[in-house]
């Protein structure tokens, strides 16, 4: 089970202690056949599949007003996705006719968005979808479901 992790007190530096995380991140490679193997095993449609797995991931991590860390997730669509990472925050989406309520948490130095995936049948699975910094300093995007796992790896973006 998921236990909720509340970040260090925010009279700490947010700068310091989100430090690591701040920075504009693009894909440098994926697991991709893992990838295309739990969708399939998920019963996501092909030409879902194909555009998920075509599409180019990015992430951005800023600080908000309060301290926390905000995951802000490029969409299939363009835009941005701003997920706020105090536990327990909740983001209702769709796309595709799939209707997703995220709910945030902490495990360690893993943040972890819970995934709750409503298919256009009614049917929910829950998806794990945790980030965090290897020891190499790069960003790691892991997927979790009972259908299969797979990662997603980052670099920082050069300016």
């Amino acid at each position: 089970p998921l236990q909720l992790y509340r970040p260090p007190e925010l009279s700490e530096s947010a700068e310091r202690r989100w430090h690591a995380w701040t920075a504009h991140w693009v894909m440098k490679s994926s697991e991709d056949d893992k990838a295309e193997a739990a969708m399939k095993k998920q019963g996501v449609p092909y030409i879902v599949r194909k555009l998920f797995l075509r599409w180019r991931p990015e992430r951005k991590f800023t600080i908000n007003e309060d301290g926390y860390l905000e995951l802000n997730s490029k969409s299939m669509l363009g835009g941005w996705i701003v997920l706020c990472s105090a536990p327990g925050t909740e983001q209702i989406g769709s796309y595709f006719g799939y209707k997703i309520r995220t709910v945030m948490s902490w495990e360690g130095d893993t943040m972890i968005a819970a995934n709750h995936v409503t298919d256009p049948s009614g049917t929910t699975q829950i998806t794990l979808s945790k980030h965090y910094i290897d020891e190499d300093g790069d960003l790691v995007n892991s997927t979790i479901s009972d259908d299969g796992e797979y990662n997603c790896y980052f670099k920082r973006k050069q300016v």
